[in-house]
């Protein structure tokens, strides 16, 4: 209740939990909210490679720049799934020029169209900047967002180096013995 009104209002006990916690601990965390599997395309640039990629009404991932017919869709969509996680283990709130956290030319950007279930589409993009090996975490920027975070690197091993990472085994032939 308030003094403002005679409405007696009843809430959950977790929201009073809540008022005890810093603003910190409330934040999204997220670089972006969004599923996963309403990926639909994705694009990745990282040094000199570009790949884009589009998911086709099977779920198979095909190349449609950097690569060649189908892709390895367990690695893509793990890909995807890793970025979808990524959670700041600590925030930039006001950041200084982009150029101090490698954000002015960044090592690497992943932009993921997702297609909601209304059928609206809409890109997610991750900017990669600079690394602190030592702590294992990496700046990200999603350029709707007024702050920067900083995520663990882990994600960045599976950003591939060539096409032929993301590319599709090749299935083995089996020789039939007589």
């Amino acid at each position: 209740t308030t003094s403002l009104s005679k409405k007696v209002i009843a809430v959950e006990s977790q929201a009073l939990a809540d008022l005890s916690k810093k603003p910190e601990e409330l934040r999204e965390k997220g670089v972006d909210s969004f599923n996963a599997w309403d990926a639909e395309r994705l694009r990745v640039k990282s040094g000199g490679l570009e790949v884009a990629l589009a998911k086709s009404g099977e779920g198979q991932w095909r190349f449609e720049l950097g690569g060649k017919g189908e892709a390895n869709s367990s690695l893509v969509e793990s890909f995807i799934r890793q970025v979808d996680g990524l959670e700041a283990v600590e925030f930039i709130d006001r950041p200084g020029p982009l150029a101090s956290y490698g954000l002015d030319k960044p090592r690497a950007e992943v932009v993921i169209r997702i297609k909601d279930l209304e059928g609206k589409a809409r890109d997610v993009t991750v900017q990669v900047g600079t690394e602190d090996k030592d702590k294992k975490q990496t700046v990200v920027r999603n350029p709707r967002l007024g702050y920067l975070l900083r995520v663990s690197s882990t994600f960045l091993a599976d950003i591939p180096k060539t096409a032929k990472d993301w590319e599709k085994p090749r299935e083995e032939k089996s020789v039939e013995q007589p």
